[in-house]
Formats: structure tokens, sequence, C-alpha cells
């Protein structure tokens, strides 16, 4: 259940019945937000009932008034929030489709991968995610080219050799009815395993 009415602040919801459910999304663009690298990071809230139904609402700039916090504040709050409410889910192609593998030093590994989270929704926020690019680099003992295919998630292959990351742009990409405010710039990020760094790497 998505509520868009942001006069839940008029209505008296207070802050601290909420500040455990604070979590960001990976978006294209929203106020108010905080840059990741050339996308942002929107602030909603998420809770599910024992009955499996989700309550979750944008937190806009009205309810930052209201509540009488600041953006830093929702950030500090949905950086512990997401990855515990939403953990990372990582999935490798042969797992959804017997997609092929590659062999490194006798060992076999994936192709290509799926970042998102447990319920599959608004999944590529996982990249934000502390330590789950380095774990991933480390398993592959490689660095990572990732694309997102749209705020629900994003593609990783190993940075091998002969990998063009303009290459990876010419993807075909499922549609799966996706909304404008689903997709993402078509972009490749690169990660370096030694730096622990994320950047852009090419974009259409």
């Amino acid at each position: 259940m998505e509520l868009k009415n942001l006069r839940l602040c008029e209505a008296g919801i207070q802050y601290s019945c909420y500040k455990d459910y604070i979590i960001y999304r990976l978006e294209g663009a929203g106020d108010p937000s905080v840059p990741f690298l050339d996308l942002s990071l929107t602030f909603w809230v998420y809770q599910e009932g024992e009955d499996g139904r989700v309550l979750e609402f944008p937190i806009g700039s009205q309810c930052m008034e209201e509540w009488g916090i600041s953006t830093e504040t929702l950030a500090e709050w949905a950086k512990v929030n997401t990855p515990r409410l939403l953990p990372a889910q990582v999935v490798g192609m042969s797992e959804l489709m017997g997609g092929a593998r590659i062999r490194k030093d006798g060992k076999e590994r994936e192709m290509v991968y799926f970042l998102t989270n447990r319920t599959g929704r608004f999944g590529s926020a996982v990249i934000t995610y502390e330590g789950i690019l380095k774990e991933l680099a480390d398993h592959l003992e490689a660095d990572l080219f990732l694309l997102p295919l749209s705020v629900h998630q994003v593609l990783a292959v190993p940075d091998e050799k002969g990998v063009d990351p303009k290459a990876l742009l010419g993807i075909p990409l499922a549609d799966q009815g996706l909304t404008e405010a689903e997709r993402l710039p078509l972009r490749v990020y690169h990660y370096s395993r030694k730096r622990e760094k994320l950047e852009l790497a090419a974009q259409a």
C-alpha cells in the first residue's frame, strides 16, 4: 500500500514512530535527496505488517519540516535501515536461466550477476550498501562493471580482458512494463576492487 498523499504529517504522524523505517531508493532524481554519482537517493518510509501488507510513502519537504529533521538525518537513518529491512540479493545468471559460466584457476563462476534486494523492488539501491560490491569483487577476484537495468536491479559483470563497457550499453533491456520513473539513465559504472571506489565508465 503506497501512500502518495503527504498530508500524513498534517495528521500528526510523529517522526519517532517511523525513524526505524526510513529507507532510501536509488532514482534518477528526487527532492529531497542526496547525490550518489549522477543519481539520487530519495527517502521513504517502508514498514511491513505482520499480515504481509506494506506501508510505504515518500518523505517530502513537508514531512521534513513537520518532523524538524534535516536531509543529513534522513540519510543517517536510511543508511542503517535500508540494508536491515531490505537486505541485498546477488543472483547469478545460471541460477535464473541456466546461463554459461567461466573458469578461472580451475573454479567455475558466473559471467553475469543480478543485484537487487529481497523483495525485488527498488533493489538497485543495494549497490550503495557498505561492503556489497567489495564482497562480490573479492569473490570474482576482479573489478566490476555495473549496468543499472532499472530502479529495481543492477547487472554486474567482472572486468575481464576484452570487456568493453560501451558494449554493455547495447545490452537489450527488458521493458517489463516499466514506468518512466522506474527507468534510470543508461550508464555503466566501474567498481575498482583495489581502490574500493565506484565511478562512471560509459554513458549513452
